[in-house]
């Protein structure tokens, strides 16, 4: 009843011989390198440090120092951290231009679950962005996921081969000339999932070698880019809290509320859809954009965005292109925006190009 399948019974040697098509074979799956991540149990130790920079400078009597300090605490809830910026003249204060000598830097609370790939964020932080955006300062809370946690997840699509063997043979896969697999497989068909290809054009070929030396080879482009997701990858960042000014001058400076939220998923191996918004008192701006893989040229973004609040509203609208290979490398892009439109970056004091 099996489709595709058919079997003879040999009553006299009680042998069952069964003949099945190609694709009623589940394939042989050959993997470039073995998973060394999936069963290593996470460690979170307990302790302390600091880290510091410190320089000293003397020129024609004018005496000045400087310090740069980052205090850390960690265990298995979390790290603490802050980070001061010290400094010291001769002169007196007015030769630090009017600023303070001691100037408190991010002060945060961190929480990373490498089980669901998300930091949890409280105090000062730099916000999520897409390449159309404006990432800023706060002092707040975030939630972001973040799969530098798991350095074996491969986040942008990667091809992957298939094949069919009539006889034992054997299966080597190269790179631009590179081997990077050569397995021996038994008749049947079999696939290479995710070949580890480098970001840009590439040449894959492969070659099925049977025992008496006659090769079947196959050669394949693929061009492979970090700004697009596998399928069904998704990515998020989520803020809310103050924006902070004056980083690096004032220890606490910290102005309007405000939010932000940014999200890209991957809908197929050419295609990445994106969305961000922010908002504060009076002002709105939201957009969203896809980038996309266009055959083995290259990888095209577009993105429109518009803001609104109080008396202004404006649009704006991005684009590029990205080709990269082994010999040269070609990117352009443009951003426009007309003079009503608005981020929280004209909050902070930064008007838009």
């Amino acid at each position: 009843s099996l489709p595709g399948v058919g079997a003879r019974l040999d009553g006299p040697t009680q042998k069952l011989y069964v003949t099945a098509a190609t694709a009623s074979l589940l394939p042989a799956f050959l993997n470039t390198k073995a998973d060394r991540y999936a069963d290593v149990p996470f460690e979170s130790g307990t302790g302390a440090l600091v880290n510091y920079d410190l320089i000293d400078t003397a020129v024609e009597g004018q005496h000045s120092t400087a310090g740069l300090f980052d205090l850390r605490a960690f265990s298995p809830w979390g790290a603490v951290s802050s980070g001061l910026l010290a400094r010291h003249d001769s002169a007196g204060r007015d030769a630090l231009g009017g600023q303070p000598a001691t100037v408190r830097l991010d002060t945060s609370y961190v929480y990373s679950d490498p089980h669901s790939l998300r930091r949890y964020r409280l105090g000062d932080f730099i916000s999520g962005g897409l390449g159309w955006t404006r990432p800023l300062r706060f002092g707040g809370a975030r939630i972001s996921s973040d799969f530098s946690m798991r350095p074996d997840l491969v986040t942008s699509p990667q091809p992957g081969l298939s094949g069919s063997a009539t006889v034992p043979s054997t299966v080597d896969v190269l790179i631009d000339g590179q081997r990077v697999l050569s397995r021996q497989v038994s008749p049947g068909p079999f696939e290479v999932p995710q070949l580890p290809v480098v970001t840009g054009a590439n040449t894959i070929t492969l070659i099925v070698t049977d025992a008496l030396g006659r090769q079947q080879v196959q050669t394949l482009p693929f061009y492979a880019s970090s700004t697009l997701l596998a399928p069904g990858l998704q990515t998020f960042s989520v803020e809310a809290g103050a924006l902070r000014r004056n980083w690096g001058r004032v220890s606490d400076d910290y102005g309007d509320a405000a939010t932000s939220a940014s999200y890209r998923r991957g809908l197929s191996e050419h295609l990445t859809l994106e969305a961000h918004g922010e908002g504060a008192a009076d002002l709105f701006m939201g957009g969203g954009g896809l980038a996309a893989r266009v055959g083995d040229l290259g990888v095209v973004n577009l993105a429109v965005a518009g803001s609104g609040g109080g008396d202004r509203e404006g649009a704006l609208v991005s684009l590029g292109a990205q080709h990269l290979n082994r010999r040269f490398s070609l990117a352009a892009s443009a951003t426009f925006a007309d003079s009503g439109f608005s981020d929280l970056g004209v909050l902070d004091g930064t008007p838009v190009p």
